[in-house]
């Protein structure tokens, strides 16, 4: 407990959870930059709390049979950072954040099959623009407040996508424009 990272640059790290940052207990990752991580959960992180960050880059592939999930984060506090072009391949969700929450955060360009911002995860006053997916292709599951969901779209032209904004997912003040579905039997 009390364990600080500070001012650092993580890369090319590599696990099975939290490829760039793991965190077990309470810590405050600050001031850092993600990048070029690899894990199954939690490309660039999982856990902690993380406050003025750039989560960039970072990818969750599928690992001895488990989805991946969140390309950029896992399960951690994320305040006033910048979540960029972060993936998840296979039929992963969370291409930005999956499981946490994120507060006055820019979530934008990251992609998964579900949930290419944000998958069952808490978005508070954040930009969640220009993400790909297939189902909820901004925000799926989780509750959006006080959020920007723009300009997200579908993310196959042959198959179906379902939610260019949201899906499954609790939107509370929020404005919800410019979102593109993409394919042959889509449903916004």
């Amino acid at each position: 407990t009390g364990v600080i990272l500070d001012g650092f640059t993580v890369t090319r790290g590599g696990a099975i959870t939290g490829g760039g940052v793991y965190v077990s207990g309470s810590a405050l990752v600050t001031n850092c930059t993600l990048f070029h991580n690899l894990a199954t959960n939690g490309g660039g992180i999982a856990y902690g709390t993380v406050r003025n960050c750039r989560i960039l880059q970072n990818s969750c592939i599928m690992y001895n049979g488990g989805c991946p999930l969140g390309g950029g984060a896992y399960g951690s506090a994320i305040y006033d950072s910048v979540i960029i072009s972060n993936q998840v391949n296979q039929d992963g969700n969370g291409g930005g954040i999956f499981g946490g929450m994120a507060s006055n955060c820019l979530i934008q360009m990251n992609s998964a099959y579900q949930g290419g911002g944000t998958a069952q995860s808490l978005a508070v006053g954040c930009q969640i623009i220009g993400n790909l997916a297939r189902v909820g292709i901004g925000s799926y599951g989780g509750t959006n407040r006080n959020c920007l969901i723009a300009f997200n779209a579908g993310s196959n032209p042959y198959y179906s996508c379902i939610g260019g904004g949201a899906a499954a997912a609790t939107l509370l003040n929020c404005t919800v424009v410019s979102n593109t579905l993409g394919g042959s039997g889509s449903h916004g």
